[in-house]
């Protein structure tokens, strides 16, 4: 699926081949294990946040805006309502833990631990996939509520696109023919429910990304407004 996508975007990435034959010998020796599910890709430095992106009110975004009127932060128009199509996708970093969940961050936040520069460009970037993306699937009957990114920085300094790129575990689709504001919550397809069907009964799964302010004062909040080149 990350294939599928790296192909249609286009933009720079991790990618060299999936041909085993181009890739070191131990690879090539068990083929019938990793043919068609292996990549070769570029080693980079990863940069340390989350690109969430997303499109419709849903989730924790619902619970935190009926609490707050935002989303991460982000002050959004009044009288939304859940699973809503937000006025335009809205960019949502988030910290890279080793450990327990990742931490929901503002974008001045960002930008100082990353630099302004890279902060506006990764902002531009990730919400460029996802509006194509968007756009690419709704012709096909899929909506995008939300996904998740990551970039890398290779030693150059040019940044590129790694890991999975809208998978069901890193993106919430739901189906567009089905599509109202009181069904998607049932019908999503996203990490929990796609993966669902290979679990044991009882087995665990991940939870998602928490949205939750950090505090009731919600410091370092910002209001949304129309992005603009």
């Amino acid at each position: 699926m990350t294939l599928f996508w790296l192909k249609l975007l286009g933009v720079p990435n991790h990618l060299l081949t999936t041909n085993l034959a181009d890739m070191p010998s131990p690879f090539a020796a068990r083929a019938g294990e990793l043919q068609g599910r292996t990549m070769l890709v570029r080693k980079a430095e990863v940069v340390p946040i989350e690109c969430v992106v997303r499109g419709y009110l849903a989730g924790s975004g619902w619970k935190e805006y009926r609490q707050h009127g935002t989303v991460c932060g982000l002050t959004l128009p009044p009288g939304l309502r859940e699973s809503q199509q937000l006025p335009e996708p809205i960019f949502t970093p988030a910290t890279k833990e080793e450990s327990g969940h990742d931490i929901n961050i503002s974008f001045a936040r960002m930008a100082a631990l990353t630099g302004p520069a890279v902060a506006d460009e990764l902002r531009r970037r990730s919400l460029d996939v996802y509006n194509r993306a968007a756009e690419y699937v709704r012709q096909r009957g899929i909506l995008i509520a939300d996904t998740k990114v990551e970039w890398g920085k290779l030693p150059g300094g040019d940044l590129i696109l790694i890991d999975e790129v809208l998978t069901p575990d890193s993106s919430r689709f739901w189906p567009l023919d089905q599509y109202s504001r009181a069904a998607v919550r049932r019908r999503s397809t996203s990490s929990s429910s796609a993966t669902g069907w290979r679990r044991p009964a009882g087995t665990r799964t991940a939870r998602r990304r928490s949205c939750r302010p950090r505090s009731s004062a919600a410091p370092g909040r910002s209001t949304w407004k129309p992005m603009s080149d």
